[in-house]
């Protein structure tokens, strides 16, 4: 188990031709950080203040937050369309506040952004956790739906919303970016994220 901000165990083989990696063979897949309860609230914003804990679908992969989010937003990018079949709800944290239990897979590809962006995932459940893009330094997104408490934090914005199929159901009361919206300001100590 990795205790480490922003770190899991093990190594990884990861490229950025969009292959993936493989999984340390010696990672125990049944390491649970434990689900805190009673220590999540919420603050002016709507945003969780205090730890997050949340996990994969097999529960290989448990990770808590000492952070508050920075921001949740709905993505209609195609690469998110594809994860989900639909728009995907994402919470963006500090990089350095994630502690991760067990070891990701992850998958590196450039995005229409232009950026590049790595996906982390459960190699045994295939359940998706976080993405880290180059184009948001120090911060990493959190797939609200492996939260513990996915109500915790309640999206503000739809972003790539040019993207979204015909059928798409868009929230006419959150604001709305057509495609890429304008960068996040590093958190502090990001410099080495």
């Amino acid at each position: 188990m990795s205790d480490t901000p922003g770190a899991t165990t093990g190594t990884t083989n990861g490229t950025t031709n969009g292959t993936t990696t493989g999984t340390n063979p010696g990672t125990n897949p049944g390491t649970n950080l434990g689900h805190t309860t009673g220590h999540t609230t919420g603050d002016a914003t709507g945003h969780t203040t205090g730890e997050t804990t949340g996990g994969c679908l097999c529960g290989q992969l448990r990770y808590r937050i000492a952070a508050a989010p920075v921001a949740t937003r709905i993505c209609w990018c195609r690469d998110c369309q594809r994860i989900a079949s639909n728009g995907t709800v994402n919470t963006l944290f500090p990089s350095a506040a994630i502690m991760l239990s067990g070891q990701a897979a992850e998958f590196n590809r450039t995005a229409d952004s232009g950026n590049q962006v790595r996906r982390r995932f459960c190699p045994q459940c295939g359940c998706h956790l976080f993405a880290d893009s180059t184009g948001r330094p120090g911060l990493t997104v959190v797939r609200v739906g492996t939260l513990d408490d996915p109500s915790a934090v309640a999206p503000s914005a739809n972003i790539w919303a040019a993207s979204a199929p015909a059928w798409a159901c868009l929230d006419a009361g959150l604001a709305r970016t057509e495609q890429q919206p304008a960068p996040l300001p590093p958190p502090p100590n990001a410099g080495g994220a």
